[in-house]
């Protein structure tokens, strides 16, 4: 499996789910089972490297926005929750945040990380063994620097809008 056909799963999967990630979930889940488990590893890698390219100090600033506020696990499962997005949407957030205002009505539906486990589950059913650890290339760093606080509402008008008022909720 190399990049675009991991992303066309990841499309494949996002299209027949309607978005649901939930069912999205279990569509990959069966996509998955049927591939070698070489693949499944492939796949693996493939996504935990979609997440390091999403270790970005302008998406922990929306993730912060949407979840009012943002820990390491909550960073994390939005950056999964991106990915299941596509490879149109991923790219574009990663330019310009401020563009999931128009893309997420939930914000919890925004921090649900279940992606994270799909190839390892895929893979127990596949072989009736635990993954192996992927050898990963590269270490988690953030990249780029955080929006002072008081430029937020500035940076990201969108995001702040939707979801700001943290009060409310």
């Amino acid at each position: 499996m190399d990049v675009a056909e991991f992303w066309d799963f990841i499309e494949e999967s996002h299209r027949l789910s309607n978005g649901v990630i939930s069912t999205q979930i279990s569509v990959l889940l069966d996509q998955l089972q049927k591939l070698s488990s070489n693949e499944i590893l492939a796949f693996e890698k493939i996504l935990k490297e979609a997440n390091l390219e999403a270790h970005k100090a302008n998406l922990w600033d929306a993730a912060a926005i949407i979840a009012c506020g943002c820990s390491d696990d909550v960073f994390d499962d939005f950056c999964y929750w991106l990915i299941a997005q596509g490879k149109n949407v991923f790219e574009s957030t990663i330019i310009n945040p401020d563009i999931l205002a128009d893309k997420i009505n939930d914000r919890e539906a925004a921090l649900d990380g279940r992606l994270l486990a799909v190839a390892q589950e895929a893979y127990l059913l596949k072989t009736g063994n635990e993954m192996p650890l992927v050898d990963y290339s590269r270490k988690k760093t953030l990249i780029g620097e955080f929006i002072p606080d008081e430029d937020i509402k500035n940076e990201y008008p969108m995001l702040y809008e939707k979801f700001g008022n943290c009060d409310d909720d």
